[in-house]
């Protein structure tokens, strides 16, 4: 039962990214969006607020889409958490980067980095989409500019009534495919123990994964827990509902 709450509590929270943010809050959300050419990556075991990231990456700036930065750049990625880790390879890249504490790092977990082959790369299908497609490198960087100046005099979410908009991974939620989500608090929250590091920091797979864990599909939401007797459960987006 302890399962299926939590897993229906991240349905909820990645319903909410998937319909409403897609790139437009990672753009919002990223300090420094660039076209980079990474040129060195070592092995580091820097500490951030809530990860030890372990790649440092030196690269060359290209292109400036947003924010202000020197020609050459150091990032870190490969946090130490399970899944949709920030991986660096050289070459060019398209990156969404924000700021932990003084570290550059992803904006967006593994989609904060848009690997350039040619002209093209990945990207967003529209802007309420999560599904990835080939596009042309002009046309992207065209569609971030675009919505950088419609985010402009825009305020930030929250601002109203006096709250801070999301920051950072400390004060936000990630589904398994990257995108960012507010946290909501609920009144499950006290019969989920606290994360127990022991258990997961050597995990590379997501077979070794205990936790339940979700899949998007066509036909709803896979639920997938190990501590069920129905091990697997699709869930239709018409039984979604807010805690």
């Amino acid at each position: 039962m302890k399962s299926t709450i939590l897993a229906l509590m991240v349905v909820g929270a990645a319903t909410s990214a998937f319909g409403n943010y897609a790139y437009s809050e990672m753009i919002r959300m990223s300090d420094v969006i660039a076209v980079i050419d990474v040129t060195e990556i070592t092995p580091t075991e820097t500490k951030g607020t809530s990860w030890t990231y372990r790649q440092k990456i030196s690269a060359k700036v290209i292109e400036v889409v947003k924010g202000s930065v020197e020609r050459t750049l150091t990032i870190y990625g490969l946090e130490d958490f399970i899944c949709a880790q920030c991986r660096f390879q050289k070459g060019r890249q398209l990156v969404f980067l924000k700021h932990d504490r003084d570290l550059l790092v992803g904006s967006n977990w593994h989609l904060s980095i848009r690997p350039i082959a040619g002209e093209r790369c990945e990207w967003f299908r529209d802007s309420a989409s999560i599904q990835l497609v080939p596009a042309s490198l002009p046309t992207v960087i065209k569609q971030v500019k675009a919505e950088i100046e419609k985010q402009k005099g825009i305020e930030p979410r929250g601002a109203a009534n006096g709250s801070q908009p999301v920051r950072s991974a400390t004060n936000a939620t990630s589904s398994a495919a990257g995108v960012t989500a507010r946290q909501t608090p609920s009144k499950f929250d006290s019969r989920i123990p606290p994360p127990d590091l022991s258990k997961y920091k050597d995990v590379r797979d997501a077979k070794d994964w205990q936790n339940p864990y979700l899949v998007v599909r066509a036909e709803g939401v896979e639920v997938i827990s190990k501590s069920n007797s129905v091990e697997r459960q699709i869930v239709s987006c018409d039984n979604w509902h807010p805690f």
